[in-house]
């Protein structure tokens, strides 16, 4: 008892993944208690007492909620535990007693290999080293596929040399390592925060482009960012709404004052509760340098220059234009190429260059 209390001491202080394997250890020193003292004594010809030390054991086995097999010497499953049949979604014992433990996987592994030939691979590798752990993909009985990561151990039962198995779905966990490679590999930047708002985590991509440490904000507030400039919705709003909402804003960062778009994404758990929100941030400090060089050239240029949409709209023209066409801006963005009066043209029309999807030069003349 001295080493499993030492060990649940130890569980308590690891990540949520190191307790699924401390518990693990746990589980496979009561599993293996069990067994030798089902090997030393004959039920029958024992107190009660000891009988009911058995009885415990086997509802402590039963109780632990991974799945728990004995894989005989000829490779068949001779044992298992009530989870081994929930998890698998078996009606009974005689689905898996008896059977190969490739009954409990897809035809093929995601690496491409036959599952029957990996089985068999990892089950002989066991019997010459005496334990081995690994991931694997397994399947119910009613077809669902699951990562887990299982345990082999030798053990002496019923006189023979037979392996004890330890299968955990890793489903959860496997979401989580998902998730947080798509996070810490993102090249957006990207900050998680909290239901209260206070900042839970930072990418890589964010302390690039910020020039910020990541100490410096877990635990603040989004809100103490230097924002100079902002236009759009907040992470409040996007959980009130429970919508993906977009904006952009331009914040004066350690490493220069940055223009971004972001995108609040609230996460909910099943019960509608928000656990956490992401922000993501691109980076158009580029982007809107380029543009705003391009409106000064624009602008400044002396030749009569108009921005017009697909439907021949005026959405935007500089000083020149507005001098050639002897109308004012205002005007000009609430009329459409056809309200100008052409006196006369030479080329194609405004539809034709559209249709034409190609440059042209036509020449007119306007009142």
């Amino acid at each position: 008892m001295r080493k499993i209390y030492k060990i649940r001491n130890i569980a308590q202080h690891q990540s949520s993944l190191g307790f699924i394997y401390a518990v693990k250890i746990i589980s496979s020193v009561f599993v293996e208690n069990y067994i030798k003292k089902r090997e030393i004594m004959s039920v029958s010809s024992i107190p009660k007492v000891i009988s009911g030390d058995l009885e415990s054991l086997q509802n402590i086995i039963d109780s632990i909620p991974y799945a728990v097999f004995v894989i005989g010497s000829n490779g068949s499953f001779i044992d298992c535990n009530s989870s081994a049949l929930q998890v698998f979604n078996a009606s009974s014992r005689d689905d898996v007693i008896g059977k190969v433990p490739s009954i409990l996987a897809p035809e093929k592994q995601p690496n491409g290999n036959e599952s029957g030939i990996e089985v068999n691979t990892y089950i002989q590798n066991t019997h010459r080293s005496g334990s081995s752990s690994f991931y694997f993909y397994h399947q119910t009985f009613d077809k669902r596929v699951f990562p887990a990561h299982v345990t082999l151990k030798r053990i002496i039962y019923g006189g023979d040399t037979c392996l004890l198995s330890i299968i955990i779905d890793m489903t959860g966990q496997v979401r989580i390592e998902e998730n947080q490679a798509l996070i810490h590999e993102n090249p957006y930047a990207l900050i998680k925060l909290n239901p209260d708002l206070t900042i839970a985590d930072v990418n890589p991509a964010f302390l690039t482009i910020t020039g910020y440490k990541k100490e410096e904000w877990i635990g603040r507030s989004a809100g103490d960012f230097k924002v100079l400039k902002g236009d759009g919705p907040t992470p409040l709003d996007a959980i009130n709404t429970k919508s993906t909402l977009r904006g952009t804003y331009v914040a004066d960062f350690p490493n220069g004052i940055t223009s971004m778009e972001y995108s609040y994404i609230p996460i909910f758990d099943p019960n509608g509760i928000i656990m956490y929100v992401y922000a993501i941030f691109a980076d158009r400090t580029q982007l809107d340098s380029k543009i705003n060089e391009l409106g000064f050239l624009i602008r400044d240029n002396p030749g009569a220059i108009a921005t017009i949409d697909l439907q021949g709209n005026f959405k935007a023209v500089n000083p020149a234009f507005q001098e050639m066409s002897h109308i004012s801006e205002e005007k000009l963005l609430s009329m459409n190429v056809s309200d100008l009066k052409i006196l006369s043209k030479q080329g194609i029309s405004f539809s034709d260059i559209i249709s034409s999807k190609k440059a042209s030069k036509p020449k007119f003349m306007n009142l």
